[in-house]
């Protein structure tokens, strides 16, 4: 188990942490609150370590970051016609699965995750929700994907007539 805390530099010794929600603790400065209840285990060696890091977004401050455009033109076409792909993907949802890890669309613990499932159709939406949840970037890869590898011509010949429309 790692536990890894942020802590603002701008707090000094002494300086209260807000209370833990629905708890009569508190933790200051460097301190740390587990509230967590484990029972129940029998483990031999048990590493309990802790890593401090110094926040670069204050609890005052916001983080501005921009997240994953969810409006791009691939997300949403790969949104509009999500049924129409997971019915042709669906065929041979094997090969889709292997050519979305090859090109890194997906991750190896996401590749793990959709191996196992046994339902073609569930193991294509799951791909597919993947896909659209990374935003535009990973929608514009996987629809580069279906338009241009000739494999996948040869194994979905419906995904041209779906691809056509962008």
């Amino acid at each position: 188990m790692r536990i890894e805390i942020e802590s603002d530099p701008r707090n000094t010794p002494g300086n209260s942490v807000r209370p833990v929600p629905q708890a009569n603790i508190s933790a200051s400065d460097r301190s740390v609150v587990w509230t967590d209840k484990i029972s129940g285990i029998k483990a031999g060696n048990v590493d309990f370590s802790i890593c401090l890091k110094n926040t670069k977004v204050h609890a005052d401050q916001v983080d501005e970051t921009p997240l994953p455009s969810s409006e791009g033109p691939a997300v949403k076409f790969i949104t509009r016609h999500k049924m129409k792909l997971i019915d042709c993907l669906a065929a041979d949802s094997f090969t889709i699965l292997q050519y979305v890890h090859t090109k890194n669309i997906i991750t190896q613990a996401k590749y793990q995750e959709i191996k196992n499932i046994s339902n073609p159709r569930k193991a294509v939406c799951e791909i597919i929700d993947d896909v659209i949840g990374k935003g535009q970037k990973s929608c514009s890869l996987f629809f580069e994907l279906l338009k241009s590898e000739a494999k996948i011509d040869e194994t979905y010949p419906v995904l041209q007539e779906i691809t056509a429309n962008m």
